[in-house]
């Protein structure tokens, strides 16, 4: 497994050559790196230390929200996650990959100098692109909420966005009312889970895939337990059927370690006491947690390198920390629509291995990845799919 970013490649290099906790320097900016499950606790549990850090506000042109909120102001933004948004804004990876390149270069920090160079000039087009996209559905669903009230019914309504747009989007129109939001304000805002809601779970669902079809037995046991629950019936899967799904959640469980955002970064507004050697992260920097090296740990996984379900067995769950996995963060600051992932993902693979036998032609043994949010697999999602044969 080789990881494509040097930022992320690097610091992971200083974790494990200085063990965590450990210190470096960006730019003129001190950041301690956070790398074990003791240490994660000890910062997510504290209710003054929420703020994301000051690179966050690199993304704040084209998202908002809950993504982005001082620490005080995350409840509000807490709805119920019922999102139906599940296309994908391909622009929105290049912006990713964009932010992360100048949060690794110091001398592009400043705006006025990276809204001056042409990375700068191209991730400022794609960003108005993606907004000006997200407009259009806010535009469409309240000319709707509009004729409703106005007695017209919505089926009257022609909108391409009709069945994509409900009910998020209603509770944020009555937020933005509320709180007497802008339109631009309100674009960011609704752009936030929009991404959220689908980049995550498409990654997820094609690195599982992926490794599915490059492991004939392990995509045997999970099409055995979904015959068990399904038999030959194509009936669609209820929430009954998702939680029984056992084997299947382990392959997502894996998925999310392997693929999740490789770090998180809090502001520190009041010092933070470690428990190893009593410690102080002090008021002012940047605690820079590293999930990869975190979800790597050979302290917490038999096999932290190589894709193991069986690493969510029972009996190996209750031997680890609590705060060694965490793919969603935790606390306030934990993933709103983390359970929707969850059921989503299931969904998608689940339906997918009920039809189809999946095989990929990739090697488990040399797989490259590049950062966009999530990690992603460099070459692609290459699977093919074969129909199964009724009698299997």
């Amino acid at each position: 497994m080789k990881i494509r970013i040097k930022l992320i490649a690097t610091v992971s290099e200083l974790e494990k050559k200085y063990n965590s906790p450990c210190r470096f320097w960006l730019g003129t900016h001190l950041v301690i790196g956070v790398a074990d499950a003791d240490s994660m606790e000890a910062v997510l549990r504290s209710s003054e230390n929420m703020d994301k850090s000051q690179h966050h506000t690199f993304f704040s042109d084209f998202i908002g929200g809950v993504f982005l909120a001082e620490g005080r102001h995350v409840r509000k933004h807490y709805f119920t996650f019922l999102i139906q948004l599940l296309w994908k804004f391909l622009s929105f990876f290049r912006i990713a990959e964009i932010t992360m390149e100048r949060s690794s270069k110091v001398w592009l920090h400043p705006n006025i100098v990276f809204n001056n160079t042409l990375l700068g000039n191209r991730k400022n087009e794609l960003a108005a692109s993606i907004l000006n996209f997200v407009k259009s559905v806010i535009k469409t669903r309240r000319d709707i909420k509009t004729n409703e009230k106005q007695g017209i019914s919505e089926a009257e309504v022609k909108s391409p966005y009709k069945k994509f747009v409900r009910p998020y989007l209603d509770s944020m129109l009555d937020y933005a009312e509320e709180e007497k939001l802008t339109e631009d304000r309100l674009a960011l805002e609704v752009n936030d889970l929009m991404v959220a809601g689908s980049d995550t779970s498409a990654v997820a669902s094609s690195h599982a895939l992926v490794m599915l079809g490059m492991d004939e037995e392990l995509q045997d046991r999970v099409y055995a337990e979904l015959r068990e629950i399904f038999g030959d019936s194509d009936r669609p899967a209820t929430l009954e059927d998702l939680a029984m799904m056992t084997q299947l959640e382990m392959v997502v469980k894996e998925t999310v370690r392997i693929t999740c955002p490789p770090h998180m970064a809090r502001t520190v507004e009041r010092d933070i006491i470690l428990p190893a050697k009593d410690r102080i992260i002090p008021t002012g920097a940047t605690v820079y947690m590293l999930l990869y090296n975190l979800h790597r740990n050979p302290k917490y996984w038999s096999h932290p390198h190589e894709f193991h379900p069986d690493h969510f067995l029972p009996e190996y769950e209750a031997t680890r920390p609590k705060f060694s996995y965490l793919p969603f963060s935790y606390g306030l600051r934990i993933c709103p629509g983390y359970k929707y992932g969850v059921y989503s993902i299931k969904t998608v693979l689940s339906t997918v291995l009920r039809k189809f036998k999946v095989k990929s032609n990739l090697d488990k043994n040399n797989l490259n990845f590049r950062l966009s949010i999530m990690l992603e697999l460099a070459d692609g999602y290459p699977v093919s799919l074969e129909p199964r044969v009724p009698s299997e």
